[in-house]
């Protein structure tokens, strides 16, 4: 399987390619993307991002991944699977300090989470227990580690999974071949490492 990781200097780019080789995936081929190359020769192209949408989403412009990516999606040549801020940028628009537009892949916004109750902190640091929506995927429910302030609204047929922080939010998102994490599941020991597998 040959996989592309996308590295626009905000990932953590060791700690995933370490989690995949931990799965129980034979025939890996891993390259780490640091330009606008094309992704059509990939079976799976991930796209992990720390930091803020609208920092992350001019670097993928500056770039021209962000071109790479639809062009990826358009031609439908494999996967692409967002972590993080990867997964956030993968919406149609992102409203950290203002409005900024988003990859617009998946119809919906991200937005600063709202809470009631101040004793759920932001950022939302540290791990959370997520349910899967599809009973087929009910094993891999558990704790995941999470780092966001930020959350993906959207249409309830694209949600995957959810969790509970004072209301119940998006973790997973799935549209045809794309995908995406709240959560850091590189750095959810063996149950992430069994999802990414």
């Amino acid at each position: 399987m040959k996989i592309g990781i996308i590295n626009c200097g905000v990932g953590n780019i060791g700690s995933i390619t370490n989690a995949i080789k931990s799965t129980d995936l034979n025939n890996i081929n891993i390259s780490i993307i640091t330009n606008d190359s094309s992704l059509l020769d990939y079976e799976l192209v991930i796209l992990p991002g720390v930091g803020s949408f609208n920092g992350f989403m001019k670097r993928l412009t500056d770039n021209g991944m962000d071109k790479s990516i639809k062009n990826f999606i358009k031609n439908k040549s494999g996967s692409l699977l967002g972590i993080c801020v990867g997964m956030q940028v993968l919406f149609e628009f992102g409203h950290e300090n203002y409005k900024v537009r988003g990859l617009g892949i998946i119809p919906g916004e991200v937005k600063k989470i709202t809470q009631k109750d101040n004793s759920f902190r932001l950022p939302h640091v540290g791990w959370n227990n997520i349910s899967f929506l599809d009973k087929d995927l009910q094993s891999f429910n558990g704790d995941y580690y999470f780092t966001h302030s930020f959350i993906a609204h959207t249409k309830d047929s694209y949600v995957t999974s959810t969790f509970d922080y004072g209301k119940v939010m998006t973790a997973s998102v799935s549209k045809d071949l794309v995908h995406g994490f709240q959560f850091h599941p590189e750095k959810s020991g063996t149950l992430g490492s069994k999802l990414l597998g």
